[in-house]
């Protein structure tokens, strides 16, 4: 279910899981959300409708952040 995908922008490799491409929430700017600065912080959920976390199995979790 781990694996990586080459990209061009901005580091050249990514990693996947379950098909989802990974990310690590650096926020937006603005009144976005804060960056994550810690394992378990998902700041960045539900961003834009479009970022969620993944549970263990690599499914998104479509919950609102606490």
């Amino acid at each position: 279910m781990l694996r990586t995908a080459k990209r061009t922008k901005p580091n050249g490799t990514q990693v996947v899981y379950a098909g989802h491409l990974l990310y690590t929430w650096r926020g937006a700017g603005g009144s976005d959300p804060p960056p994550d600065k810690k394992p378990g912080d998902v700041n960045g959920q539900n961003y834009n409708r479009d970022w969620w976390v993944l549970s263990p199995a690599g499914v998104p979790i479509k919950k609102k952040a606490r």
